[in-house]
């Protein structure tokens, strides 16, 4: 057995905001902002990230497991509109990009996979018998993680047109739109189930290649979880 190691896995990010508003006429105002974010590879101090290929059914050691997010530019604008100019019935309306900064749970599967650590799924069995699974050269059903390689910043874009009007002195009504849409949200997916229930030999992956970089021809459980982006989500409300 290896001497443990804790992980030391670094997010960066780099973020500019600029923000201001325009009064084009006594009775309507504009906002406007803008904002641009780098959201920086999470990378491991030691180099010790490996990902499932499964195009090759191969482990690959890589040094950033999917290319860098840094094209997110995230605009914002606004208005305020006194209709009939007496301060008592105001439109507003608002639209907003913004892109979400990934925490590093995103990779941490990736340094849990061979040669710094052997996950595998197995019944339940003695204590000794999993110590010699956790042997690599003794280690049968693996179940690699993956990060996709294409893995996207998750955005949210949300929108809004209201209306408030005063009814008397002191009460007054608003009625709204507000709608929201999520783009390259995060979702686990299991890629390695049975495509014919009940026959473990129907899965995409059997086995690690004989060209795999670390473990080649060691057998894979019915999991391997690849983390990627291309969940979505509506919401829209009155």
């Amino acid at each position: 057995m290896g001497i443990a190691q804790a992980n030391r896995i670094t997010k960066n990010a780099l973020d500019f905001f600029v923000q201001d508003s325009y009064k084009l006429r006594p009775y309507f105002t504009l906002e406007l902002g803008l904002r641009y974010a780098w959201n920086m590879t999470p990378n491991e101090a030691m180099g010790r990230f490996v990902n499932f290929d499964p195009a090759s059914a191969s482990l690959i050691r890589v040094g950033d497991p999917y290319s860098q997010n840094d094209k997110n530019f995230q605009p914002r604008v606004g208005f305020a509109w006194d209709v009939f100019r007496s301060g008592k019935t105001v439109l507003r309306s608002g639209y907003g990009y913004q892109v979400d900064q990934p925490i590093t749970g995103v990779v941490t599967g990736l340094n849990s996979n061979p040669p710094f650590a052997v996950p595998i799924a197995v019944a339940a069995q003695p204590l000794a018998t999993l110590g010699a699974l956790y042997d690599p050269n003794n280690a049968t059903n693996i179940s690699p993680g993956v990060v996709n390689p294409n893995f996207k910043n998750a955005n949210v874009q949300s929108w809004n047109l209201n209306v408030q009007q005063q009814v008397t002195r002191n009460p007054g009504v608003m009625i709204g739109y507000f709608g929201a849409k999520g783009t390259h949200l995060e979702v686990d997916r299991n890629i390695n189930q049975s495509t014919v229930l009940g026959a473990p030999g129907s899965r995409p992956f059997v086995a690690l290649s004989a060209s795999s970089q670390f473990l080649p021809g060691k057998t894979l459980s019915n999991r391997i979880t690849e983390r990627d982006s291309n969940s979505n989500s509506n919401y829209n409300t009155l």
